[in-house]
């Protein structure tokens, strides 16, 4: 987590991989282990094995999305910035031109602290996370990412 825990941190990450724009919305999202397609029980080649990380850095720009791909040491994943850290500098950049949807809703109906993240690509791709609506351990997260849910609120 040390890599991350301020926004001067993960500015630098992203301006490293050329994911900055005059619009940026930084924040963590977590793989989402409650849908069935992310672990790999719905058939092929699909988010749980195409796309073996535990959470993303997320930068939403005027161009698009970047992921700063996360990994736990943990065999279980982690669900806590403090358990996570970032994977072989991997990187994945969702062009506008490529996102065909994007949502955020309630993560359960009486859970208000978590936000179920899905965002549609034209190649077939479903990128699926949920995000805390408070990170404490991370202060540049809360305000961003309630940004980035108003936005794409269904």
């Amino acid at each position: 987590m040390e890599e991350f825990n301020t926004i001067e941190k993960v500015k630098s990450l992203f301006e490293q991989v050329g994911c900055v724009g005059n619009d940026n919305n930084y924040f963590i999202a977590y793989k989402d282990l409650s849908d069935p397609s992310v672990m790999g029980l719905a058939g092929g080649m699909n988010n749980g094995m195409e796309f073996p990380y535990d959470a993303a850095l997320v930068n939403k720009t005027e161009r698009g999305i970047g992921l700063l791909l996360l990994k736990s040491d943990s065999i279980f994943g982690a669900q806590k910035p403090e358990k996570l850290h970032l994977k072989n500098n991997e990187y994945i950049f969702i062009s506008n031109e490529q996102i065909v949807e994007i949502t955020v809703k309630k993560y359960a109906l009486l859970n208000s602290k978590k936000k179920k993240i899905a965002i549609k690509t034209n190649t077939g791709k479903t990128y699926k996370f949920f995000a805390n609506v408070d990170e404490p351990m991370l202060p540049y997260h809360n305000d961003n990412f309630n940004r980035f849910a108003v936005q794409y609120s269904k």
